[in-house]
């Protein structure tokens, strides 16, 4: 099966899900969590993720609207907090990759959009991961432009 048609079929059940806990992480990370919570006991305090948990890493990214530029990945860290949240409550209708780069488009209801680009070029062992999904069979799917995708 062709790499798109692949990552396509994994990300399948996700669609219709809603966004809840969308929140800026370290630096530019973004996660959104998705499906039903699970709690995870960790040494000193529970965490608490979706089901499905995405993690935008080492990309550029954007939210948009039809109508507007909602938070870009270099914006002032409390303004990408304030807007991010407009994604909570959103369902994700479909994704979209874009060979050879991987840059992929999120979309969801209501007009909404979150464009995730590689920032380096690099293969091999400098290659960084663009974004991950952790899912429910506790496999993580990533992309690594350069690289390609695994989900394992």
């Amino acid at each position: 099966m062709p790499m798109i048609q692949s990552i396509q079929q994994i990300i399948k059940p996700l669609e219709g899900l809603a966004v809840w806990g969308a929140k800026l992480g370290y630096g530019n990370f973004v996660t959104l969590e998705f499906g039903r919570e699970v709690h995870e006991q960790g040494l000193k305090k529970t965490h608490i993720h979706g089901e499905w948990h995405l993690w935008i890493y080492s990309g550029a990214w954007v939210i948009e609207s039809d109508k507007q530029i909602i938070a870009a990945s270099e914006d002032d860290r409390l303004f990408i907090q304030d807007q991010i949240t407009i994604l909570n409550g959103q369902a994700l209708s479909s994704v979209e990759v874009y060979p050879p780069s991987l840059r992929t488009t999120w979309y969801f209801d209501g007009g909404y959009r979150v464009h995730i680009f590689p920032i380096r070029s690099e293969a091999g062992e400098s290659a960084v991961d663009l974004w991950l999904l952790y899912t429910p069979e506790d496999k993580v799917l990533t992309l690594t432009p350069g690289v390609g995708w695994s989900y394992e």
